[in-house]
């Protein structure tokens, strides 16, 4: 679980910055209701809401090593263009429908804590969890589950980090 949480957190410290305004997200339920949608849309942009911005990251936290950053934003991107794709592709056509989450695991840390040789400027917490939602495409739909790590940054709501 802890290299679990310790991928994610890579993961997300390397997503770029996006350039869709982005509301609010008061739990993982509501990130989950707010992706498949976007997904099912085609609205990649609002899915890439889903994750925090440099900028924001570089306002809650300060990392030993400022070169871990940019060595892993190559490989995000690069996977990260590797599942829109994916999705664009694999997925047309499908309609994805939310059903709920079940939460496996959660790692807290206060402002002033370090955690992966970071110190947070802000409480967050990290959390592991199974959602659940379905697939219709034509008149077949299937029950589908995936792993996702999602954090909350201080006051400015919950991100998704690795789905």
């Amino acid at each position: 679980m802890r290299m679990l949480l310790s991928v994610g957190f890579v993961v997300a410290l390397a997503i770029p910055a996006c350039s869709h305004t982005r509301k609010l997200i008061a739990s993982p339920d509501e990130m989950g209701k707010a992706m498949y949608p976007a997904i099912t849309a085609g609205d990649y942009e609002r899915v890439r809401g889903l994750y925090p911005t440099e900028e924001l990251l570089a306002s809650v936290m300060t990392c030993k090593n400022p070169k871990m950053v940019p060595m892993v934003m190559y490989t995000v991107r690069t996977k990260r263009q590797q599942v829109i794709h994916s999705f664009k592709s694999a997925f047309k056509g499908v309609k994805f429908t939310w059903v709920g989450s079940k939460r496996l695991a959660q790692k807290i840390v206060k402002k002033g804590g370090e955690y992966k040789d970071c110190i947070f400027k802000v409480p967050v917490r990290f959390e592991q969890h199974v959602w659940s939602f379905t697939a219709q495409q034509g008149k077949t739909t299937t029950p589908k589950t995936g792993k996702v790590l999602v954090w909350r940054i201080g006051n400015k709501g919950w991100f998704l980090m690795r789905y």
